[in-house]
């Protein structure tokens, strides 16, 4: 049986990733970094949860002992976790910056990284997920920066996986309709008494009006 790691996969496109890959006889090994929102997969067969956050190395690292205790490898890894905000870069503490592309951009090599092993027995594959912004990067936003930065560390990880007889592909979703995507209409900018706050309205409204109104 297929074994699939998808990272983020409590609630949204991640647990609808993970629902594919369990209807297609997959053994579904569940991540996210609240393991409470994996409770309801607990006594389903055929899937195991783990809580997880990208960011950790050394739980990374633990994660990919457990499964490797059970498993032979792993056929898929599937890097779905991420966060998105709205404020202006030029003001915001630089760790919450920071913080973004550390889930969005090296979380998913973080995660490889730690599962290499498994990975390579297998001669798996790696899909990241990565967003239909990301070729259009934009003010109050670093969700279409870390996704165009994960594009790139995702063409360094191809060229080096597949010397080792696995692939990687990056998939750029449009929206979606989850609570990520569902913050568009309503942005407040992080920043208190940020000197941008004027041209932050006119842009949460802009984007507000120019969502798309049927999602996925």
């Amino acid at each position: 049986m297929p074994n699939v790691l998808i990272t983020g996969a409590g609630r949204g496109l991640g647990r609808a990733i993970a629902e594919h890959f369990h209807a297609q006889n997959y053994h579904v090994i569940a991540t996210d970094y609240d393991l409470s929102l994996l409770a309801d997969l607990d006594d389903r067969d055929r899937y195991e949860t783990h809580a997880l956050d990208v960011r950790d190395i050394e739980a990374a690292g633990a994660v990919a002992e457990r499964i490797a205790g059970a498993h032979d490898g792993l056929d898929v890894i599937v890097n779905n976790a991420g966060i998105i905000g709205y404020f202006p870069l030029v003001e915001a503490d630089p760790e919450i910056t920071l913080n973004h592309f550390r889930i969005n951009s090296f979380g998913p090599l973080i995660v490889t990284q730690a599962c290499l092993d498994l990975l390579v027995k297998a001669k798996g594959t790696v899909i990241n997920i990565s967003s239909e912004s990301s070729v259009q990067p934009m003010a109050f936003q670093p969700y279409p920066s870390t996704k165009g930065a994960l594009e790139s560390i995702s063409q360094a990880m191809r060229q080096e996986l597949v010397l080792l007889g696995c692939h990687v592909a990056y998939i750029r979703p449009g929206p979606i309709a989850t609570d990520l995507f569902a913050t568009v209409h309503d942005m407040k900018n992080q920043v208190e008494n940020s000197r941008f706050e004027t041209y932050f309205q006119n842009f949460a409204d802009s984007v507000k009006k120019r969502a798309p109104k049927n999602p996925s």
